[in-house]
């Protein structure tokens, strides 16, 4: 299967900077593929899913799938409102 790239969508993506300096220190000489998925169906969601875990299969002992999510984008930096803070 094949995916659209959208190399402007991930210029502005920073997700992964958190994990990749943690990752490079622990396994220095480790691959990284970055994998970034918006908003999608559930039936996409599956087949996406059932793709990468195809790949992690086939690619054999050492390989590693670790998944994150950048859950929430809210407050007045995203336009809303100013969220309380919880004592």
């Amino acid at each position: 299967p094949s995916y659209e790239v959208k190399r402007l969508v991930h210029a502005a993506e920073h997700s992964i900077e958190n994990q990749l300096p943690f990752l490079q220190h622990l396994h220095p000489k480790c691959q990284i593929l970055p994998i970034g998925v918006g908003a999608v169906n559930l039936e996409d969601a599956t087949q996406i899913a059932s793709n990468v875990a195809k790949l992690v299969m086939d690619s054999g002992p050492g390989t590693l799938l670790l998944g994150t999510t950048d859950f929430s984008h809210e407050g007045p930096s995203y336009g809303g409102p100013t969220l309380p803070m919880a004592e």
